[in-house]
């Protein structure tokens, strides 16, 4: 099961109807998370790592903490 495949696995057993993110992934949308809000939710996602070996490169994937926010928790970013 990739990332985006256990999120939304997570939010069809949780009932979550609302659209989430990462706080890296609101950024990315032109979202700021609002001062003072912390994540709704939080869950492992795997989390991609590449090191360059003796003579190859060497890939992991190790389970990671992810913290999500919803859209009540987000506001538009405005660029000064």
């Amino acid at each position: 099961m990739n990332n985006t495949e256990a999120i939304n696995a997570f939010c069809k057993a949780n009932n979550v109807k609302t659209e989430i993110h990462t706080f890296a992934g609101w950024l990315k949308k032109g979202y700021k998370v609002k001062k003072g809000e912390k994540s709704s939710f939080a869950f492992p996602l795997w989390s991609h790592t590449e090191k360059k070996g003796n003579e190859k490169q060497i890939e992991t994937f190790s389970p990671r903490m992810a913290h999500f926010f919803t859209k009540d928790q987000v506001e538009p970013k405005i660029n000064k």
